[in-house]
C-alpha cells in the first residue's frame, strides 16, 4: 500500500506540474501567486507601465519588483492568456452545441439562479457553519459550464451529470456503473466508489420522486376531469402508497366495491365516448 501511495503522490505531482505549465502558472512567481493577479494583468492590458503596477501592489501590501513583473508578462502571461482564451472558446462551443441539439435549452441558459456564494462566506468561530449565508444570482450557463450538467429525464441541472454534458438519466447511470466497474480491482478507491454509489442512489431517489409527482398529477387530473372528485394531496399520496393487500384487507377503511365498479364503468364509458368522437 505504501508503494501505491507513493506512486499516486508522484502521479499527482506530475499532473499538477503539467497543469501549471499548460495554464502558464509558475509556483515561484509572485504575480502568478498573487490574489491580485487578475488586476495586475488587467493593468498590463490597459498599457500601464510596470512601475505603476509595482506602486499599485505596494498599496495592497505586496512587494513585487518591476523585474518580477516583467518576467511574468514575458514568460507566463502569454501561455495563461492563450489557455483561458481557448477555455472561453470551448465554453462557448459547449453552450452552442447544447442549444443546437436541444433548442429548448436556449431559454434556460438565459436565466439566472440564486446560488450560495461559497467563495465569500466566512466560517463561524466554532467552525461548524457559516456566520451568514451569502447568495448571488448566478447565470445558468455558468452553472452548466463549471458545475452541473443537464438531465434530460428530469429536465433540470444535476450534479450527477458531468459539467457541459446533456444526458438522459439512463446514460448517467450507465457511466456511473462503468466507473464503478473500472475500480473493482483497486481497494484504495473505496471512497471514490462510495461517492459514485451515492450519486447513483441520488439518481434513483430523484427518479422515484418525479414518478410519484407525475402519478399524483395524473390521478388529480383523472379524478377531477372524469369523476369530478377533489382529493387533498395528502390523502391522494396515502392512497398511491397503498399496496393491493392494503386495499383489500385494511381494517380502517370500508371500501364500497360496488361504487368503485360504477366509477370504473363511468370511466370506461368516458373513454369509449371520446374515441367515438375522434372517429
Amino acid at each position: 500500500m505504501k508503494g501505491i501511495d507513493k506512486l499516486l503522490e508522484d502521479l499527482n505531482k506530475m499532473s499538477e506540474k503539467q497543469n501549471n505549465a499548460m495554464k502558464g502558472h509558475e509556483p515561484k512567481c509572485k504575480v502568478c501567486n498573487s490574489k491580485y493577479q487578475k488586476e495586475i494583468e488587467h493593468m498590463y492590458e490597459l498599457k500601464h507601465p510596470y512601475k505603476d503596477i509595482k506602486t499599485y501592489m505596494e498599496d495592497k501590501n505586496e512587494s513585487i519588483s518591476e523585474m518580477a513583473i516583467s518576467r511574468h508578462f514575458k514568460n507566463h502571461y502569454p501561455k495563461r492568456k492563450a489557455y483561458f482564451d481557448n477555455v472561453k472558446t470551448m465554453e462557448d462551443e459547449s453552450i452552442q452545441d447544447a442549444i443546437e441539439n436541444y433548442p429548448h435549452l436556449k431559454e434556460l441558459f438565459q436565466e439566472t439562479r440564486n446560488e450560495p456564494d461559497w467563495d465569500n462566506m466566512v466560517l463561524n468561530d466554532e467552525k461548524t457553519g457559516f456566520k451568514e449565508y451569502i447568495w448571488i444570482d448566478k447565470p445558468v450557463s455558468e452553472i452548466f459550464l463549471h458545475d452541473n450538467g443537464y438531465c434530460l429525464t428530469e429536465h433540470r441541472l444535476c450534479g450527477s451529470v458531468p459539467k457541459k454534458e446533456v444526458q438522459y438519466m439512463e446514460e448517467t447511470l450507465s457511466n456511473i456503473d462503468n466507473k464503478i466497474k473500472s475500480m473493482d480491482n483497486y481497494s484504495f478507491n473505496e471512497s471514490k466508489k462510495i461517492d459514485l454509489l451515492n450519486q447513483k442512489l441520488t439518481c434513483f431517489e430523484c427518479r422515484d420522486s418525479t414518478h410519484n409527482n407525475r402519478m399524483e398529477y395524473m390521478m388529480h387530473l383523472l379524478l377531477k376531469n372524469i369523476f369530478n372528485i377533489e382529493v387533498e394531496s395528502e390523502k391522494l399520496n396515502e392512497f398511491l402508497n397503498l399496496t393491493f393487500d392494503d386495499l383489500l384487507f385494511s381494517a380502517e377503511v370500508d371500501y364500497d366495491f360496488n361504487k368503485m365498479d360504477k366509477l370504473l364503468g363511468k370511466f370506461k364509458k368516458g373513454i369509449s365516448t371520446e374515441n367515438n368522437n375522434q372517429k
